[in-house]
């Protein structure tokens, strides 16, 4: 069995492939388009994920320059001076299973990345007491990373014995008190 989602800024897909069956578009939410419409205001987290932190949804032309990544919607984040804020969407999983996260994010010239500050897509693993039993992550977007061009990021990764659960997250993490946001 082979599970994929893609995350792209304004266009979220998960879908799970087993014996030639296609289930498309799991995700909530799946492009952070609810709710926005072109010069929409922002607003706090997003339909249909679990977010914690400094999470919005943002309406086109939101990133200036660089707009969503298609789409009218895109997901900002971050830090919480310090700490890690984020979105995720959680789905049964079994061991053995290979799950992969793909999508885009943006260091944004209108809230540059600050040094230190990184974001990334992760794929957390979880047993039935919510204990975290394996990960992947994706390439961090940091301050280093070219402004206002969306960067490809990929994560993937097996399912361990023992796991319940697969929690699906776009984060910033703050280590210090540097600003900054990334988008997805």
């Amino acid at each position: 069995m082979r599970v994929k989602c893609a995350v792209c800024c304004g266009a979220v897909a998960c879908f799970l492939a087993a014996a030639g069956t296609v289930n498309a578009d799991v995700l909530a939410n799946p492009g952070f388009e609810a709710g926005t419409s072109i010069g929409g205001g922002d607003f706090y987290g997003a339909s249909g994920w679990i977010s914690f932190g400094n999470v919005y949804t943002t309406s086109a032309p939101n990133p200036p320059l660089a707009g969503p990544h298609s789409g009218t919607g895109a997901l900002k984040q971050f830090g919480t001076f310090p700490g890690v804020s984020g979105s995720f969407q959680s789905f049964a999983a079994v061991a053995g299973q290979t799950w992969t996260l793909s999508g885009f994010g943006l260091n944004a010239s209108s809230d540059p990345m600050q040094p230190e500050n990184f974001a990334l897509l992760k794929i957390s693993f979880q047993n039935a007491g919510n204990v975290e039993i394996g990960f992947a992550e994706s390439a961090f977007i940091t301050n280093a990373s070219p402004v206002d061009q969306w960067q490809s990021l990929s994560a993937a990764g097996v399912a361990p014995a023992g796991t319940d659960h697969v929690n699906l997250f776009c984060l910033f993490v703050q280590p210090n008190f540097n600003g900054g946001a990334a988008f997805f």
